[in-house]
């Protein structure tokens, strides 16, 4: 019982830190991004801006589903991966790089925005993708942290004898927990969708 109870205390401190090195891991994503996207040779610089020229190109076109389509797409995508890395004992390593690499794309747009200078339009563009940008940034940071909390789970059950102690219920939880980032994943879309229409519609 009290060791329970150990575990029930130290359980805050421990999501607390693993969400503290995840948001790093998405940081310096985000970070390597923009730096690869300042050094990257004019061809590929090219190739980025039509890139993002297509992702505003989609948010001005006041399509609904093809904004939300787009906005969900990344971040749905992103989730998929991470929740099916969650069932692999050791899958660890990989989880804790998936907010990275989300946060890889997010510092390449981010810098494709601003370009060389600020102007009245890139605080436009900014604003109608950051808060977005923001939302999906945390989601994946969250369901990466549930995916590692599984993922131990299941490589501390390869080395006990009762090898389905609770295992039924954490899944359970899991995927109502990924369910929720999903919910989430649609709500940054929406809001996505709203400011695009809002700051972007007259352009």
């Amino acid at each position: 019982m009290q060791t329970e109870r150990k575990k029930i205390t130290l359980d805050p401190s421990r999501r607390l830190t693993l969400f503290a090195s995840l948001c790093v891991s998405a940081l310096l994503g985000v970070l390597l991004g923009a730096v690869c996207c300042c050094s990257v040779d004019s061809q590929l610089l090219d190739m980025l801006g039509s890139a993002e020229e297509n992702l505003f190109s989609i948010r001005r076109s006041g399509d609904l589903a093809k904004i939300v389509f787009n906005s969900l797409a990344g971040t749905g995508f992103y989730l998929l991966i991470t929740f099916a890395l969650g069932f692999s004992a050791i899958s660890q390593p990989f989880e804790m790089l998936v907010p990275f690499f989300r946060g890889l794309g997010c510092g390449v747009i981010l810098t494709q925005i601003y370009g060389d200078s600020f102007s009245k339009l890139s605080a436009l563009k900014a604003a109608a993708v950051l808060p977005g940008i923001f939302i999906s940034l945390v989601v994946i940071i969250l369901a990466s942290r549930e995916a590692l909390f599984l993922s131990v789970k299941l490589f501390k059950v390869c080395f006990q004898d009762r090898l389905f102690d609770g295992l039924l219920q954490r899944i359970k939880l899991y995927s109502v927990r990924f369910l929720a980032f999903l919910a989430a994943a649609s709500a940054a879309s929406a809001i996505d969708c709203i400011l695009a229409m809002l700051l972007l519609g007259k352009l």
